[in-house]
């Protein structure tokens, strides 16, 4: 996962997408801490899994 700064994912959010490693699928971010449905909509262009 490539994670680049964004508005709505902070420092304090950095180390649960860390901890949540690996992701599967760009969907599996919902699962992490401080990441809900709002989040996830904001975030899901801007995020890549491989």
């Amino acid at each position: 996962m490539n994670w680049t700064p964004s508005p709505t994912s902070g420092p304090a959010t950095v180390p649960w997408l860390v901890e949540g490693r690996p992701y599967g699928a760009v969907e599996d971010l919902m699962c992490v801490k401080g990441i809900g449905r709002a989040t996830f909509d904001k975030l899901k262009e801007l995020v890549t899994v491989k």
